[in-house]
């Protein structure tokens, strides 16, 4: 048996096989129900970001997210839509792992989406201040770590 056929014959066994193992992880990884997907009151809605880490963002890029009762996000970074799950769980808010495409951006515009990316990530709890519509994201010690303002 050549060396291509052996592969192919391997990998028509192998492949369902693997389907099956990361389909098992993906749904591992999901909530057991629809009440683990329920949202915290005020988490819900679509939201630009104005600072990350305490520092006015550029006007010019547009960092939008937008949370969904359902328990998924999507948005835009600047140059590439985002989009993936968002779980409350214990009092300890996850937003991802998430998917990015991948789009050819500016440097600028790179390194706010990539700041933009990481805070989602630090994400694990929530503040709302509704005197003037604003979502914070709150990392694991309770610091502000970005800044929203809704959009209507």
């Amino acid at each position: 048996m050549t060396g291509f056929a052996c592969f192919h014959r391997t990998f028509a066994i192998a492949a369902p096989l693997l389907v099956t193992i990361v389909s098992s992880m993906l749904m591992a990884s999901l909530p057991a129900n629809a009440d683990d997907t329920e949202l915290p009151i005020g988490l819900p809605g679509y939201w630009k970001a104005v600072m990350f880490r305490g520092e006015p963002i550029s006007e010019d890029i547009m960092s939008l997210l937008k949370i969904e009762d359902a328990g998924t996000v999507g948005g835009n970074g600047g140059c590439n839509r985002i989009f993936g799950p968002v779980v409350s769980d214990a009092g300890v808010l996850r937003i991802g792992p998430l998917s990015v495409t991948r789009k050819a951006c500016q440097p600028k515009v790179l390194e706010q989406e990539q700041t933009f990316l990481r805070i989602l990530n630090e994400t694990r709890d929530f503040k709302r201040l509704p005197g003037e519509k604003a979502l914070l994201l709150l990392d694991s010690q309770g610091v502000e770590i970005a800044r929203f303002v809704e959009v209507r």
